[in-house]
């Protein structure tokens, strides 16, 4: 009976043992910080695209500006984008970005002129005569209040649209104005700008969709893909590193 006892005492100790093995085995190290990396690219539920790279750090800053992605990222036709052969496009909802990993000046992300390109395409077409007004030469006149001239554009910004302008980055970012603000058939007033244009409406000053018109005119495709296997789906929460992360020991 003794021995019995003693060779269950020894089996219970060695289960012990063995369990104590396999549940070291399995528990997770600390890993500092410094390892986290936060997803180079992500899918957008909400709009059935991806954002990757230097697009989504651009759309994550200023995702109010250029709305949502609409395409995938593509290679232009020569005629469609300036650019070297490996220059890379993707449509958003108001604007469109350029990556050109060659580019002279060093400065490898910028916007479209997708402003520009449709209001060319409006003049084009038999445009309404308050536009044909709008292009024109204008100046602030002597009695206008919030009004800015701007160098080298011959045109002015002013009151709501100028703040927005402004306060989106101005030139930088819409680039200089084309138009003076006009009356559109809807009767909200557009101003035209190099890289996008502004709408002004009872609801107050938001971009116009330019890059969905001119993706549309440029017959791209702009239905909504699937997710791809190993792309999150996009939550802010995805870029905080935590204070630290776990991993289990192989």
């Amino acid at each position: 009976m003794r021995v019995k006892r003693r060779i269950r005492r020894v089996a219970v100790r060695a289960l012990m043992l063995a369990a104590a093995v396999v549940t070291t085995v399995g528990l997770p190290t600390p890993v500092a910080a410094d390892d986290w990396k936060p997803p180079s690219t992500v899918y957008i539920a909400a709009a059935g695209h991806t954002a990757d790279g230097l697009f989504l750090d651009l759309w994550r800053e200023r995702r109010d500006l250029t709305g949502d992605p609409i395409t995938e990222e593509f290679q232009p036709r020569s005629s469609f984008a300036q650019g070297g052969e490996d220059t890379i496009v993707q449509f958003y909802e108001n604007v469109a970005f350029s990556y050109d990993p060659d580019a002279a000046d060093g400065v490898v992300v910028r916007l479209l002129d997708v402003g520009r390109q449709h209001l060319e395409s409006l003049l084009a077409d038999s445009p309404m005569a308050a536009l044909r007004t709008a292009v024109e030469p204008t100046t602030c006149p002597p009695a206008a209040g919030d009004c800015v001239e701007v160098p080298g554009s011959d045109h002015t910004v002013r009151d709501a649209v100028r703040a927005f302008w402004e306060r989106s980055g101005g030139t930088e970012w819409l680039g200089d104005p084309l138009t003076e603000d006009f009356r559109a058939a809807d009767g909200s007033y557009l101003q035209f700008f190099e890289r996008g244009a502004l709408r002004v409406d009872g609801d107050g000053v938001a971009p116009l969709p330019l890059g969905r018109i001119v993706a549309g005119r440029q017959n791209l495709e702009v239905s909504p893909i699937d997710q791809p296997e190993g792309v999150p789906t996009y939550d802010e929460a995805l870029f905080v590193a935590p204070p630290n992360r776990s991993r289990s020991r192989s």
